[in-house]
């Protein structure tokens, strides 16, 4: 079966689903980029409760490279376990 379709269908679709997107990161989305002073979840990381660290570099897609506590942290963080920007 085929399908006749306008290529401006698709564009609506990706700009509908674009705007979708925006409205449901609404005051839930943090900004972050490097040289931001951040704190991280207390929960997820209880060693660093209280210290302040600085956003290094993107680590992929909503992961960081974070260093606090006078090193880099070995491992990404998670978008979701930086509780504050400073």
């Amino acid at each position: 079966m085929r399908y006749n379709w306008d290529p401006n269908d698709q564009q609506h679709w990706e700009m509908s689903q674009e705007a979708q997107w925006i409205e449901s990161m609404k005051g839930n989305y943090k900004l972050l980029c490097a040289g931001d002073l951040v704190r991280l979840n207390k929960h997820s990381y209880p060693q660093y409760a209280e210290q302040t660290g600085i956003i290094l570099q993107s680590a992929g897609e909503g992961h960081w490279e974070i260093f606090i506590d006078g090193r880099s942290h070995p491992y990404r963080v998670s978008d979701a376990d930086i509780a504050e920007v400073v």
